[in-house]
């Protein structure tokens, strides 16, 4: 499969000892006994398309070299983790390479997704539907305990033992009342080869914006992530308590989401990050 790569002109890079340098590039070569096009300098990076491998050049050489011509640990260095290298002021061209690769891309800092449930997937006990701007959505009536059930399996993209961030998208049918909600939200977790533990239960009130047709979140409540993988499975029950909230409009829950970290894109391995 063939890649488009974004070559960075400018670029400062750190690698162990060596002072950081300004104005370096990125540069693709056929192979090892390809000339460089244009003078390099230190700090810029080469990368080998016949073997897919990444070079630090560690102090200038000519344009006329290639990498035969030159002195490895002296001339360049090769590099095998993204961890060696420090990158910053970048402007970027268009670079065409099958494929290059230096392990696997992580994040250095915290960034959040969320994975969601569709409620037009759950089970259901006591709901109804009603149409809102010409869908039905799922209603948790104002009369009745109802409930929904269902299951999700947690991203490859999770960051590994964080905890999850249980909500709803719901929009209030009686904008004038300003009294809460009761929910109920009950849920084991398990990762793959492991049983079942026994099941957590969070109540929380919510209450409306009074906004007419508002986009609200009610935020339920933090799942405890500690030891918790990517595939890790959730089992899942929510409840409206009616007989204990002092709501007295239905409750349309346009989406079931949980707030997650996450580390990298996806895992490096099919069911492990």
């Amino acid at each position: 499969m063939r890649y488009i790569l974004l070559a960075i002109l400018f670029i400062t890079v750190t690698w162990n000892t060596y002072s950081q340098v300004s104005n370096s590039k990125v540069v693709r070569i056929a192979n090892a006994t390809t000339s460089f096009s244009d003078p390099l300098s230190e700090g810029s990076l080469v990368i080998d398309l016949e073997t897919d491998k990444c070079y630090l050049i560690l102090q200038g050489v000519a344009g006329t070299n290639s990498l035969t011509d030159l002195t490895v640990n002296t001339d360049y260095k090769e590099l095998t983790s993204l961890s060696e290298l420090s990158v910053s002021n970048l402007t970027v061209d268009t670079l065409t390479a099958d494929s290059v690769s230096l392990n696997a891309l992580n994040y250095n800092d915290t960034y959040y997704d969320d994975f969601l449930v569709n409620p037009f997937t759950v089970k259901s006990s006591n709901t109804t539907t009603t149409d809102f701007r010409g869908v039905p959505v799922l209603t948790f009536p104002n009369n009745l305990d109802s409930e929904a059930f269902f299951t999700a399996q947690v991203p490859h993209s999770y960051k590994e033992g964080t905890d999850l961030k249980f909500h709803l998208h719901v929009v209030y049918s009686d904008t004038t009342d300003r009294d809460s909600v009761n929910w109920t939200f009950e849920y084991a977790w398990a990762n793959i080869n492991q049983a079942f533990p026994d099941v957590g239960s969070i109540t929380k009130n919510t209450a409306p914006s009074g906004t007419t047709d508002y986009n609200t979140i009610a935020s339920i409540g933090t799942l405890d992530g500690t030891g918790k993988r990517i595939s890790s499975i959730l089992i899942c029950t929510l409840r409206r308590n009616t007989g204990v909230d002092t709501y007295d409009g239905n409750v349309y829950v346009l989406s079931i989401d949980f707030h997650m970290e996450i580390d990298a894109p996806g895992s490096s391995e099919v069911l492990t990050k």
